[in-house]
Formats: C-alpha cells, structure tokens, sequence
C-alpha cells in the first residue's frame, strides 16, 4: 500500500530521494536536487497541464546502486529497472497522448507529447487515460511499476490487459524528500 505523510508533502523542499528496497533493506538509492526549492511535493505532482515538467538538475547528487538481490541472488537484469538503470534527472506527469507516468529518468525514452508508443517508462504509469486531468482511464491499462522492457510490469499492481507480462516485483519503491 502507499503510505503519503499529508504534512510532509505540503512542506517545500530542496532533494527527493528514490529507495528500493529488497527483502525490507535498503538496496540502491537514488538523490537528486530539485531546481525549484520553494515548491512543494503536492504543488508538483499537481502540475498535469501541461505536465512534462523536469524537476531536478540532469544527474544525481548520490546514488548507491546494489544488485537487487538483498543477498540472495540477483532475480532481474539490472537494465530493467526503471529507475535505477537509467540516468538523468527527475520528470513528472510525463503524458504522451493517452498515456501518462508520474515519474520517469531524463535519462530513458521520452516519447514526444502526441506519439502512442507506449515506451516511457518509470513509476505510477497508465495507458488510456486522459492525461491532463489523470481522470476516464480504463483500469485495464493502469501499471504502477513499469521495467525498461515495453509491457513488463513489476508485482501484481497492475490493470487485466493481456499484454502485460507480471515479473516479481525488483524490490519496493520509497519516495523521501528533504529540506536540506
């Protein structure tokens, strides 16, 4: 289940962190520093139309990046993981004609604003859907954690389309974010 802190994501705030963790451990970790630090997590994620906002500076300030394993046996490639196997920095609410995702890497495919491919990769992804207002979806298509590889998704948090191809879960996501 997602868990959102309700003060935490009004407060403004200067890095955002990205964890996966395997086995409840800490396995790679991802920080970067938003260009805006005035804004809050809410305001940002808030911002639909137009959307296809880069938040962050190109590249991390740390990253730490283990093998996915949490010490038994790497289970996935590591170039399928969205966040973790591409570089860059932050964008939110990349939508791309019916499709959208909540956070991708600079780094991976961005496909251009009217092209229905279907490659942007990242986190809280859904194909059909109006993305500007996030709303008339069809909850066939909805995918939380995408992979690198096109209708590969992570765990069983996805929509019934057929395509879609379920891989265990590389570990679970956390967001942090901080003032400093």
């Amino acid at each position: 289940h997602d868990y959102i802190d309700r003060s935490v994501r009004q407060l403004p705030v200067a890095f955002i962190a990205i964890v996966r963790h395997v086995n409840g451990n800490p396995d790679a970790v991802k920080i970067w520093r938003f260009v805006d630090s005035r804004r809050n997590l809410l305001q940002r994620f808030r911002q639909m139309y137009p959307g296809r906002i880069v938040v962050t500076y190109n590249g991390t300030v740390y990253e730490e990046v283990g093998g996915g394993d949490g010490g038994g046996g790497t289970h996935y490639s590591s170039y399928e993981d969205p966040i973790f196997s591409l570089g860059g920095g932050l964008a939110f609410n990349w939508h791309y004609a019916d499709n959208g995702c909540r956070v991708v890497l600079t780094g991976g495919h961005l496909s251009a604003r009217y092209t229905d491919d279907d490659g942007t990769v990242g986190l809280g992804c859904h194909f059909g859907v109006e993305p500007h207002t996030c709303t008339e979806g069809r909850s066939e298509y909805e995918h939380e954690v995408s992979t690198t590889v096109p209708y590969m998704v992570q765990g069983s948090d996805h929509g019934s389309d057929p395509q879609y191809v379920q891989v265990e879960p590389f570990g679970s996501y956390a967001i942090y974010v901080s003032q400093r």
